[in-house]
């Protein structure tokens, strides 16, 4: 088991919301009529909705504040934490997951599915929370989806 950052909540108060609502401008992008939060407060942050209320794909949010606002993306791959590992069981989450990564200032997302996570290798990654021991999946930047906030459809978001 890595070691891993614990859970803030000053973090999470300054940045889950405003991650949340942001994210509902992709439901075009996302091909899905709504996103609406799920319930469950330790489960994924939000849920896909097409026009009958069914549930079609889970959406998890997240701020990286180290990536500025207009700039591109700043690293030569995403890193996503190990514990959100969770949302790679496809029997527990029978849609589609994707990963949302916003920029600081909620301009700029970056999008991959689950199953670039599941291929993607683990390493450990020194951050400012964690100096040694936490692990994340290194996502190779052809297997994301950068869109800009407002901008086109974004074609194939649920493959890779």
């Amino acid at each position: 088991m890595s070691t891993r950052k614990g859970f803030s909540k000053r973090l999470f108060d300054e940045n889950d919301q405003r991650a949340k609502d942001a994210a509902r401008d992709l439901v075009v992008s996302l091909g899905i009529h709504a996103l609406v939060e799920n319930p469950k407060k330790q489960g994924v942050d939000l849920i896909g909705l097409d026009k009958k209320g069914n549930e079609v794909l889970y959406l998890e949010v997240e701020v990286k504040r180290v990536w500025k606002a207009g700039e591109d993306f700043p690293y030569p791959d995403v890193n996503l934490p190990q514990r959100k590992s969770r949302y790679l069981d496809a029997k527990k989450f029978s849609k589609p997951v994707i990963f949302a990564i916003f920029n600081e200032d909620l301009s700029k997302v970056a999008l991959f599915g689950r199953d670039a996570v599941a291929k993607a290798k683990l390493e450990e990654v020194p951050n400012r929370f964690i100096s040694e021991g936490e692990m994340f999946y290194k996502i190779p930047l052809d297997k994301v989806r950068f869109v800009d906030i407002g901008g086109p459809y974004v074609k194939n978001v649920l493959r890779g």
